[in-house]
């Protein structure tokens, strides 16, 4: 089988079990879009994650519904040539609290992964 050839950089991979989706950010020369796919049934939603995972060889990070809002927060700063760095997870201790909605963001974060507010 041969292996897809993406003319786009993938940036931000978010799978949800709860809901059977994937969400993917891509840049595309400067361009980013948010790409959300949602499979009906598990069996289907399961063969598409692990097809995704197979072409693109990337880290895919678990998602909850809320962080759909987060994947178009992350493409509206790369569209603004914002550098941004993405993490998994950290300790209570290293996160900070955004001024404007109150969600918990790992420390050093520019943006609030909720609401997408500058964090001081």
């Amino acid at each position: 089988m041969r292996k897809a050839k993406f003319s786009t950089t993938a940036y931000l991979l978010l799978y949800c079990d709860e809901v059977h989706n994937v969400t993917l950010v891509f840049d595309k020369a400067g361009h980013q879009d948010v790409v959300t796919i949602l499979w009906l049934t598990e069996d289907d939603y399961s063969k598409g994650l692990d097809k995704l995972r197979d072409v693109l060889r990337m880290h895919f990070s678990p998602q909850n519904k809320k962080l759909n809002r987060y994947a178009e927060a992350v493409a509206e700063k790369l569209a603004l040539g914002v550098k941004l760095r993405i993490t998994d997870a950290v300790r209570a201790s290293d996160m900070v609290e955004c001024p404007e909605c109150g969600m918990l963001n790992p420390a050093g974060s520019q943006y609030c992964l909720d609401c997408g507010a500058e964090i001081e």
